[in-house]
C-alpha cells in the first residue's frame, strides 16, 4: 500500500513536488528531478526519526525496503533461475536471466549489484538485468557476492572474480558463447567489474567485449570534489560512503592502492575492455566515475560516457517512479547490447 501511495503522489506535477520538497535542488547548475527531490526530502525526514547510528543489519533492511518501493517492473524473461555455485567462501548465490529470444549461443553478461560491498543483493538490479538480457539477447548472471563486515577486503573481489570465471567456464552449458563475455555493475558492482578487467589483464587473459560501469565507485584513495559537494545527497551521502569504506577496508592505509579496490589509481589502464560508463549528477562519487572514464580514454580504451545530471545514485533501481531513470536504464542496456553483439 505504501508503495502504491508513493507512486500516486509522484504523479503530481513537478512544481507541486518541488514545493512539497521546499523548492528545487540545484548544485553545479544541475537541477534534481522533481520526483527525486520529493523522495529525497521525505526519506531524509524519515531517517532523522530513525536510529542515530544504524547497524549494518538496520541499514540493509532500510535500503531493501526503500528501493523496493521505487523499483520498476522487470521485462519478461524465458527463465530466471536462482541457484548457487562453488565459491571461495562457500556457496555463492547467483541468478541467471535467459531472454525470450536470441539465436545460437548467446552473449553472456556477468553483473554485480551496488551497496558498498556491505549492503545490497540481486533484488536491487533485477529489473536492470532483465533490460540488459532483453535488449542484448544475452544471458545475464547476477552475483550475490560476499560482503563486509562478515567478509572484508578482498572477499567481495575474490567472490566476484570466481563467479566471472565460473561463467566463462560454464558458458556453453548456459547456452552462451564464452568469447562474447560482458561484465558490469553499479556503484560497488562497478568497482568490482573495473577491478576484474585489471586482474584479467595482469593474468594475460582475454578482456570482455564490454564493461558496463554505472555510477562506479573507483577510488578508495582520492577525495574528489563531488564527495563534499554532493555529500548530503540521498540515497548515498558521504557519511555512508565512509561507513562502507570502514567496514570493507578496515586496514585502508595499506590496501587502498590495490587495483582490486581502487581501479582509478592503477597506473596503466591500456588494453582494458571497451567501457560504457554512466554517472548520476547528484552523487558523491560522480566525479570519480567521470575521472575513470577520462583515464580510460587517455589510455586508448573506447569509452561511451554520460552523466545523468538530474538523477541520483541508485537510479537503476528507481525505474518504477522516475521516468528519467527508466529511460536511462533502457539506453544503457542498448549501449551494452551494441558492444556484446559486435
Amino acid at each position: 500500500m505504501q508503495a502504491l501511495i508513493t507512486k500516486l503522489i509522484l504523479m503530481l506535477p513537478g512544481f507541486i513536488l518541488n514545493w512539497f520538497a521546499g523548492g528545487k535542488t540545484i548544485v553545479r547548475g544541475r537541477v534534481l528531478d522533481p520526483r527525486m527531490n520529493f523522495i529525497a526530502t521525505m526519506a531524509k525526514k524519515a531517517m532523522a526519526d530513525g536510529p542515530a547510528n544504524p547497524s549494518v543489519q538496520e541499514r540493509r533492511e532500510a535500503a531493501n525496503a526503500g528501493l523496493a518501493m521505487l523499483e520498476g517492473k522487470p521485462r519478461a524473461m524465458k527463465a530466471i533461475e536462482h541457484r548457487t555455485i562453488p565459491g571461495p567462501f562457500g556457496e555463492t548465490p547467483i541468478r541467471i536471466y535467459t531472454p525470450n529470444s536470441g539465436n545460437g549461443a548467446l552473449p553472456l553478461m556477468v553483473y554485480y549489484h551496488q551497496g558498498g560491498c556491505v549492503i545490497g543483493n540481486p533484488d536491487w538490479c533485477e529489473t536492470f538485468c532483465t533490460y540488459i538480457a532483453d535488449e542484448a539477447k544475452a544471458i545475464v548472471v547476477s552475483v550475490d557476492y560476499q560482503k563486509a563486515p562478515e567478509h572484508v577486503f578482498p572477499a567481495s573481489f575474490d567472490d566476484a572474480l570466481n563467479a566471472y570465471d565460473w561463467a566463462v567456464n560454464n558458458a556453453a552449458a548456459l547456452g552462451a558463447d564464452p568469447a562474447r563475455m560482458g561484465i558490469g555493475g553499479d556503484s560497488a558492482g562497478g568497482n568490482l567489474s573495473a577491478a576484474i578487467t585489471h586482474e584479467l589483464k595482469k593474468q594475460n587473459r582475454p578482456q570482455p567485449l564490454v564493461q558496463l560501469l554505472v555510477y562506479p565507485w573507483t577510488t578508495t584513495v582520492q577525495e574528489l570534489p563531488s564527495r563534499e559537494e554532493f555529500g548530503e545527497s540521498y540515497p548515498l551521502d558521504k557519511p555512508t560512503m565512509d561507513f562502507f569504506k570502514e567496514q570493507y577496508l578496515p586496514d585502508a592505509e595499506t590496501m587502498s592502492f590495490d587495483h582490486r579496490c581502487s581501479p582509478l589509481d592503477e597506473e596503466d589502464c591500456s588494453g582494458l575492455a571497451p567501457a560504457v560508463i554512466a554517472t548520476a549528477g547528484f552523487d558523491p562519487i560522480s566525479d570519480e566515475g567521470q575521472a575513470y572514464a577520462e583515464k580510460l580514454k587517455a589510455a586508448g580504451v573506447p569509452v561511451e560516457f554520460k552523466c545523468y545530471e538530474s538523477l541520483t545514485h541508485s537510479f537503476t533501481a528507481m525505474s518504477g517512479v522516475l521516468p528519467a531513470a527508466k529511460q536511462a536504464i533502457t539506453t544503457l542496456a542498448q549501449q551494452t547490447a551494441v558492444r556484446l553483439n559486435k
